[in-house]
């Protein structure tokens, strides 16, 4: 992890950024950074109303690339929250990636499945994935949607996959979302809704043009100026570099200044070091078994055992049995909150010494 040290501040009176100075600043975040992260289980996302367009619809857009650009002929078929279930034609002009088309969803959708096919006549009809070309997309709760796809993949991208994209997750600890937005500037400027919901948070994604090497960003509580509360105060500034290649993701959390460049709810777990609760992993009396010392924000854990008759901690992070039994442990990070609470208790079956 590291902490990136605040931006020059914009200007509330004039309501801008000061652009010249901060695209200067931005020019130095040159190192890419590691973008992965683990999934863990967790608490389904809050609910977030999706705000409507003025005919009371959201819109999806869909990018579809075909290796050979052979799209004579091809449409989509949709259904689930469209207004208008069915086919779907692409604009006639292909742009840099692929074909596109843009149709209405249901204000309140929250999902809309598709397939892609080579002609209006499901009799002849080539379906691209064959068994497997049905499709879906999360719809963005917080506006219109946006995907990408790519000929014979299943993958649906948030961002163009044939540039690099940026991820940016937020976290607030009341799951209070409503209204918040992001305020960017150097390889993008202006307000961005976000585009998602996760287990963590929010999250906006954004396709990046050119070779910019990073980007500056604050969050705030509404697009009005006047009235907005900056996340962080005279400290909002943030910052993220980008990776050369494909997508750069970050997390931040309310009122921390801290960019990870990994999920810092996500705990490390190796293969050789995997005790799931119920699995028949077992130790013998006076050995132990190895448990994953740091979290993936390399947090250091302290592990506790829930059962001290039948096994005990040793070195920090290694589970020794004590005698036979079964043995409970769970992770806490270094202020003593539970780490993980949905994979918190480790269960291990201590066996006797022979």
């Amino acid at each position: 992890m590291y902490s990136v040290a605040a931006l020059p501040e914009y200007s509330n009176s004039r309501k801008e950024v000061r652009m010249s100075s901060l695209r200067n600043i931005v020019k130095k975040f040159v190192s890419p950074m590691a973008a992965f992260a683990l999934v863990v289980s967790g608490a389904a996302a809050v609910a977030v109303a999706a705000p409507a367009s003025a005919n009371g619809e959201r819109t999806l857009t869909v990018h579809y690339q075909r290796t050979n650009a052979d799209y004579a002929g091809w449409n989509m078929w949709t259904w689930n929250d469209v207004v208008t279930d069915g086919m779907k034609t692409f604009e006639q002009t292909p742009t840099s990636y692929g074909v596109v088309t843009t149709f209405p969803v249901k204000a309140d959708g929250t999902n809309v499945g598709f397939l892609f096919r080579s002609t209006d006549d499901w009799a002849t009809a080539v379906k691209d994935g064959g068994d497997a070309a049905d499709r879906s997309v999360t719809l963005n709760p917080f506006g219109n949607t946006e995907v990408w796809l790519k000929e014979g993949s299943a993958t649906v991208y948030e961002y163009n996959p044939d540039k690099r994209g940026i991820k940016i997750h937020y976290q607030r600890t009341g799951t209070d979302y409503a209204g918040w937005n992001l305020w960017t500037w150097g390889a993008f400027e202006g307000m961005k809704n976000f585009n998602g919901q996760t287990e963590y948070g929010v999250y906006w994604v954004g396709t990046i043009d050119g070779d910019a090497s990073g980007m500056g960003f604050l969050f705030r509580s509404t697009d009005d100026w006047n009235t907005a509360v900056k996340d962080g105060g005279d400290a909002a500034d943030r910052a993220a570099t980008f990776n050369e290649t494909g997508l750069t993701e970050v997390w931040l959390k309310q009122g921390n200044a801290t960019t990870y460049t990994v999920n810092p709810d996500a705990v490390v777990v190796k293969k050789d070091q995997k005790v799931l609760g119920g699995t028949n992993r077992s130790v013998k009396v006076g050995k132990w078994i190895t448990m994953p010392f740091q979290s993936t924000a390399s947090i250091k854990l302290k592990w506790v055992t829930q059962t001290p008759k039948i096994c005990k901690i040793v070195m920090g992070n290694k589970v020794m049995g004590v005698k036979a039994g079964l043995c409970k442990v769970k992770a806490t990070n270094k202020g003593g909150e539970l780490h993980n609470p949905a994979e918190a208790y480790r269960f291990v079956r201590i066996n006797p010494k022979r």
